[in-house]
């Protein structure tokens, strides 16, 4: 059996372990000050993600982070009352990210 190298594994924690550390600050903050950018601290958490490990690691990284901002922070994606907004946002997020 194949082994996969420590240094890929490291590479994809960090992204892991960013977009956790984003959205457990992003919860804290989101009860004192209900600021309506689900997707901004999750810019930072895909930054470190690309920076350190690269391409791979970064898409990963925007789509834990899209999925995150979505299930916690919007209406759902996948919600009857879905707001074009929402959507808007998700969809411009990925192009930046």
């Amino acid at each position: 059996m194949r082994r996969i190298p420590r240094q890929v594994v490291s590479k994809y924690a960090v992204a892991v372990t960013a977009v956790a550390v984003a959205l457990m600050f992003k919860l804290i903050i989101f009860q004192f000050v209900r600021i309506e950018a689900p997707f901004l601290l999750f810019f930072a958490a895909v930054t470190i993600a690309t920076w350190y490990g690269g391409f791979g690691p970064g898409l990963v990284a925007a789509f834990l982070s899209a999925a995150s901002a979505m299930l916690f922070f919007t209406t759902g994606m996948f919600a009857n009352n879905a707001a074009p907004l929402d959507l808007f946002q998700l969809v411009l997020f990925f192009c930046e990210a």
